[in-house]
């Protein structure tokens, strides 16, 4: 088993554009729960994340 400070080395090893690309994948998954956060302030029904149109 792997100490703490291994896994810190081997994520310390990564190039900056590894690290890059890797976070890239995370920013939709943050967009999204901050788009969720926001409506849940702001009242709205749909805060569970259906794309639903506007009400008529």
């Amino acid at each position: 088993m792997r100490g703490s400070g291994e896994a810190a080395g081997s994520l310390a090893s990564l190039t900056p554009f590894a690290l890059a690309f890797l976070a890239g994948y995370s920013v939709e998954v943050l967009f999204a729960f901050m788009d969720r956060l926001v409506a849940v302030f702001a009242g709205r029904r749909d805060a569970a994340g259906s794309e639903a149109g506007p009400r008529r």
